[in-house]
């Protein structure tokens, strides 16, 4: 998927040494661009790649359930947080297994064949990629576009990881776009609406790009959201297998009761003929 980066800023804006001097700086050469556009030399008949995504609406932070990109479907599955993706190819099914470190980022990757000729064997292919992070989230080691940096998306391409409401660049520790949702001023570090977690991200954690929330308790909320759905998987299917139970001890009671008064009724006709 194809996506531009403006990187050369606003010509027309001011330093804040200019604005107090009165003098404005000559702007470099746009061949010094020490970020140049990466795909301003693209070929025009390059074609875009479309990705399809169904996203889960109903999780308290909408999730990806599938992506598919030239006709090749990735589907995700969840349990407490992200378990595995699934990539369907032609031949194969490719099976990536996350592990998480103790703040929930994706610590490492495990990849292989899972499709059933590999038998879990030395066909499977299986690989490992690792990661670690800065306390802000920037790859310390490990590469590549992917669920990273507390288990969000993170784009190579852009150095940018979805948060959903905005997008958050890790190498700079801050956010992209202006928060929507202004600041308290009983907390001052809330009036910078650029900042992530208020500059701490030790402790807190912002999954909606609106506001931060404790480590624990998103934890927490993960776990007890779960528990609910379980709870209420549960509760159905025990009212189903209620209802099957009543509905084969009526269906038996309606054959067994008229076997009974017929036999009822046998033991007192030969009581009466042995009274005779």
């Amino acid at each position: 998927m194809m996506s531009a980066k403006e990187s050369k800023g606003n010509p027309t804006r001011q330093t804040m040494e200019e604005i107090v001097s009165g003098k404005k700086e000559e702007s470099s050469a746009e061949n010094d661009d020490p970020d140049p556009d990466p795909y301003a030399s693209a070929a025009t008949n390059e074609t875009w790649q479309i990705t399809t995504y169904i996203y889960d609406d109903t999780a308290v932070y909408y999730e990806v359930l599938t992506e598919t990109t030239d006709s090749i479907t990735t589907a995700y599955e969840y349990g407490g947080e992200r378990i595995s993706a699934y990539t369907k190819q032609p031949l194969s099914t490719q099976k990536t297994e996350y592990i998480y470190d103790g703040r929930g980022s994706v610590a490492q990757e495990l990849t292989y064949n899972s499709s059933w000729y590999t038998f879990g064997g030395f066909l499977s292919g299986k690989g490992v990629n690792s990661y670690t992070y800065t306390h802000f989230g920037e790859l310390l080691t490990g590469e590549g576009s992917g669920y990273r940096f507390n288990g969000e998306y993170y784009d190579s391409a852009t150095g940018m990881v979805n948060l959903r409401a905005r997008q958050y660049e890790p190498g700079v520790m801050r956010f992209v776009q202006r928060d929507l949702l202004k600041g308290d001023q009983a907390a001052p570090l809330s009036l910078n609406r650029y900042l992530y977690c208020e500059n701490d991200s030790v402790n807190f954690v912002d999954p909606s790009g609106m506001s931060i929330a404790e480590l624990w308790e998103k934890a927490k909320t993960a776990v007890s959201n779960r528990v609910a759905a379980v709870k209420k998987v549960a509760t159905a299917a025990y009212s189903t297998v209620k209802t099957y139970v009543s509905s084969v001890v009526q269906q038996g009671a309606t054959v067994i009761n008229p076997v009974a008064n017929k036999f009822t009724n046998t033991v007192k006709e030969i009581a009466t003929v042995a009274q005779t």
